[in-house]
């Protein structure tokens, strides 16, 4: 859902910048990799079936020595997609707002009242934003790693 929206707004981008290809192209990319991420984090789940946190304690019991594979490289690599899908959406959100004021101030123009609306659609796209921006860095902030040396 998340990919169709950053799509919505990279194309609400491009009609407003005049068929201008650079921020909307750098905004699906970086939806496609948070798309991307999340499949590969929804496939770990799956694979490992590690829907939840109460299920964590029977993981060991889940893996199989001959996998190779132990619960702390499962944990790790479902924190790397996770954090990777929260760094892509923040990237696609910290893009959309800067690529509508940019080319929301490019249009004003000498007519006050159009120069004022311009005024509004910019600053409601920076608190959307700043609001989203926030969300996701919260949700990214509670998936990082607290022990950055992996010593538990």
């Amino acid at each position: 859902m998340n990919t169709l929206t950053y799509n919505f707004l990279a194309h609400r981008i491009y009609c407003v910048s005049g068929g201008k290809m650079h921020i909307p192209l750098s905004i699906v990319v970086a939806s496609l990799g948070s798309l991307g991420s999340g499949l590969a984090y929804s496939a770990d789940n799956l694979k490992y079936r590690l829907v939840d946190q109460t299920m964590f304690s029977n993981v060991s019991a889940q893996l199989s020595p001959r996998m190779g594979i132990s619960v702390y490289q499962v944990l790790i690599s479902r924190q790397s997609n996770a954090i990777s899908f929260f760094a892509f959406q923040m990237a696609c959100d910290i893009l959309i707002t800067a690529g509508m004021v940019y080319y929301l101030y490019q249009c004003r123009g000498l007519i006050k009242r159009t120069n004022s609306v311009i005024n509004i659609l910019a600053f409601y796209s920076v608190n959307c934003g700043a609001i989203n921006m926030i969300c996701v860095a919260a949700s990214l902030a509670c998936v990082c790693p607290f022990d950055i040396l992996g010593q538990t």
